[in-house]
This record gives C-alpha cells, structure tokens and sequence, in this order.
C-alpha cells in the first residue's frame, strides 16, 4: 500500500500600514495596511517500495489592499518611490 498524506492549511496574514519618503522629491506617502487570507491543498506520497515519491501544492492567496511599490523617473533617475494600494482585491492562483 502507497504511503499518501493530504492536507489543508489556512492562514492570515497582515502588513501594516505607514509611511514612506521619495528619495528624490521628499514627498511623504501614507499608505493602510495589508491583510491576506492563504489557503493550501497538498499531497504527498510514496510507492510501498520506496522507489518513487510525489507531491502535489495548489494554493489560493486573497489578498485585501494589497500594498505594491511603484517606481517614478526623477531628475536624478529611476528611484523606487512609494507604496501604492491595489484597487479591488486581487488573488492569486497557483499550482506546483
């Protein structure tokens, strides 16, 4: 008989909000905080002679406001600027 483990996992994450400066202009931004559900289904295996094994993820990430760096192009150059808020909820789907 194959040696098989399945299992679910669920957690929450949270970033919280803040500030931050342009290092070119010295605007400051403010930004809100992070949240984000993630949940997981995976499987592991191994046939009863130990000669093969598998495993299996797909996951689900449900991110609220999500926070993502924007860049500007300044007098001095390209400069990683500030932090901008997702609009909606976005989500983000995978398998391995």
């Amino acid at each position: 008989m194959p040696d098989v483990r399945v299992g679910v996992l669920a957690s929450r994450g949270y970033n919280p909000g803040g500030t931050t400066i342009s290092f070119d202009t010295g605007a400051q931004d403010v930004f809100g905080a992070e949240r984000l559900w993630n949940y997981e289904l995976f499987l592991r295996g191994r046939t009863p002679d130990g000669r093969l094994s598998f495993n299996a993820n797909a996951f689900f990430a449900d991110y609220e406001d999500a926070q993502r760096p924007t860049t500007t192009l300044g007098p001095s150059g390209l400069l990683p600027d500030r932090v901008r808020r997702c609009g909606g909820r976005p989500r983000l789907r995978a398998g391995a």
